[in-house]
């Protein structure tokens, strides 16, 4: 099973997960009920997520931002990764 598989099954348990996904990532959100268009809607947001912060500059105020709002995604997607193995682990599934 793939990360991105194991992240959208992890945010289809939390209905307070998809609440704050549908919030601040509706694309992502509505992707969510389609595994075939999840994981490369996924990766390309964290592709051009990568690129944005890459280009920002450190120095701008809107940079910075991008650049800590990019921080605190990825994260939020490995804090993802840990729980979805800690319950496969848990469930005995590893």
């Amino acid at each position: 099973m793939s990360r991105a598989e194991m992240a959208r099954q992890q945010l289809l348990a939390n209905p307070n997960a998809v609440r704050a996904l549908t919030q601040q990532n509706p694309a992502i959100a509505s992707a969510l009920s389609d595994p075939a268009q999840f994981e490369p809607l996924l990766e390309e947001q964290q592709r051009q997520a990568m690129s944005d912060m890459e280009s920002a500059d450190m120095f701008d105020i809107e940079g910075q931002r991008r650049i800590e709002e990019e921080i605190r995604r990825s994260n939020i997607a490995q804090n993802m990764e840990v729980v979805a193995s800690s319950w496969r682990f848990i469930r005995g599934h590893d």
